[in-house]
């Protein structure tokens, strides 16, 4: 890009350029990653079996920092993450909860 078109690209509220459809791929990539990432954080917590409340973190009761920490970067990364997911046949996640993690157990006792 030139100086000139970027000094005289439209800005917002908060000085971010405006999508004013002069490239449609301006607007679609960003849209495409935050709707990958709202998606990304339903799946996540629905393959862990917690559901879509409130989650505790820390204390009795609490998923973990582990937990946290490690959907936390893989929702920062979702397409990176979908892909490698994707390629190793679509396991299951390491650290389930709640029913999930009750199934499991029974799995391994039963076999």
């Amino acid at each position: 890009m030139d100086r000139q078109k970027i000094q005289s690209q439209p800005l917002g509220h908060h000085g971010w350029p405006v999508c004013d459809g002069s490239s449609s791929m301006e607007c679609v990539l960003p849209l495409i990653y935050f709707v990958g990432l709202f998606i990304g954080m339903i799946f996540v917590r629905a393959r862990a079996g917690l559901g879509q409340g409130r989650i505790k973190v820390i204390g009795d009761g609490g998923v973990g920092l582990e937990w946290f920490v490690g959907s936390l970067l893989t929702l920062m990364f979702w397409p990176v993450s979908l892909v490698v997911w994707l390629a190793r046949g679509r396991p299951e996640p390491p650290i389930v909860f709640n029913d999930k993690a009750r199934e499991r157990r029974r799995r391994a006792a039963g076999m």
